[in-house]
This record gives structure tokens, sequence and C-alpha cells, in this order.
């Protein structure tokens, strides 16, 4: 038993480590997140996160390009890569229902930072109908864990966790 989670923990090092944090210092950064004028309504939409203040989606080819690049570098995220690139969505989904193991959903919050890292995505204000144009990412560090926060307006809509023991 010992062994698998030595396995799991291993291995999401290793997607980790493919994937490039924008934030290595203890410094808060800020993205600037695309417009409506980089939108293509004709494109199908993954939806990466949503909570009850934001929907924060992409267009799906850019998901699936995040997902190939990442791939070289690390097996896990070929292996999401493997499950997302051969389906053919016609209309909006959530990247989340395509998945239906949960140590691949932890991976994937690892490619949703990725992309909102690099102003990839697209953060809707619900209750404005509005988007965001700025995201804020601030590295945190606590006795058990390291990892980044994610958040719009001080809301926070992902964390990850880069390292615990």
């Amino acid at each position: 038993m010992r062994l698998k989670y030595l396995i799991a923990f291993v291995s999401l090092t290793l997607l980790h480590a493919a994937v490039p944090a924008q934030v290595t210092e203890k410094k808060t950064a800020n993205i600037i997140l695309p417009d409506s004028s980089s939108f293509d309504s004709a494109q199908t939409v993954v939806v990466l996160i949503e909570n009850a203040e934001y929907r924060v989606f992409t267009h799906n080819d850019t998901f699936t390009e995040e997902l190939k690049s990442l791939s070289v570098k690390s097996y896990k995220a070929e292996k999401l890569y493997v499950i997302f690139k051969d389906r053919i969505f016609s209309e909006t989904y959530y990247s989340d229902s395509v998945l239906t193991n949960d140590y691949h959903r932890e991976m994937l919050k690892f490619i949703k930072a990725s992309l909102l890292s690099q102003g990839k995505c697209f953060v809707l204000n619900k209750s404005s109908g509005y988007l965001e144009k700025n995201l804020t990412v601030e590295p945190f560090k606590t006795q058990y864990a390291m990892g980044r926060t994610y958040s719009v307006n001080g809301n926070l809509i992902l964390e990850v966790t880069d390292f615990s023991h």
C-alpha cells in the first residue's frame, strides 16, 4: 500500500516538474486575461472551473494543445492528452466530467494552473456577466505544503499543492 502512495507522489511530482510554474519566488503575480475580442464563438469551449461566482473556460483547441505540449515533458500529462485528444465535442463541456478517475482529476489541476498562469483562460464573472481582466497567482507555504493559489478579485478559484509531506 505504501508503494502505491509513493508511486502516486512521484508521478504528481514529475507532472508538476513538467508544468511551468509562473511563480517561483515568494511573489504575487498578476496575469492579464484575454478579453472578448479573443473569443471565437465558433470554437468548442471547455469549462475548466466553475463555482458560484465564476466560470473559467478556454477553447478546446487551446486546452488540447496545452495537454499535447506538456505530454512531451510528462508521462502523466501524456495520459491526459490521450484521454482528450480523440474525443470530438460539438458543444461546451466540462473537463472534469470526461475523467472518471480522481487521480486524473488531480493531475488536471496542474493543466488548469498552467493555462491560467499563461493567461490562456477566460474568466466570466457570473454576477456582472463580464469577463475578468486580471488574475492573481500567489505562492503559499505552510508547515506541511507548498503551492499556489489563483484568485480573481480576492476570490479563490484554484489552489494547487506543488509539494506536501
